[in-house]
């Protein structure tokens, strides 16, 4: 698969990361993080392919706090962070900067050894996608 960074490459991904993140809020994150690896596998090296792994890795974040590993999981959004970041504000549909302002929130419980509201990404607009 192309890097995804336009047409219907892009497309597909844009699907692909919109499903997951319903899996996910559905508290379904370890089918999220499997469904969305199946696509990074398919993309070649660059951008898109990054994203998705950072997309991934957050994802994961969220099963090791289920299982209460909680530096595990701060572990996981601190390598997530700079492959979203790169793509901020907005990359294939996702509003990085408030992803990214998010996990910030949720470290900063993970680290406090507060626990943190549970995770969600469904208040994540996907911007411009066709209706």
């Amino acid at each position: 698969m192309p890097d995804g960074a336009g047409g219907s490459g892009a497309g597909r991904v844009r699907d692909e990361i919109a499903r997951c993140f319903a899996l996910f809020d559905e508290g379904r994150a370890l089918d999220a993080h499997e469904e969305l690896e199946t696509v990074w596998r398919d993309l070649v090296p660059g951008p898109t392919r990054t994203f998705c792994q950072g997309l991934i890795q957050a994802m994961v974040a969220r099963v090791h706090w289920e299982r209460a590993r909680f530096d595990s999981a701060r572990t996981l959004l601190a390598r997530a962070r700079p492959k979203l970041a790169d793509n901020a504000p907005e990359f294939l549909g996702v509003d990085v900067a408030g992803l990214l302002a998010r996990i910030d929130r949720w470290d900063a419980c993970l680290a406090a050894r507060r626990v943190p509201p549970l995770p969600s990404l469904r208040v994540l607009a996907l911007i411009g996608r066709p209706g």
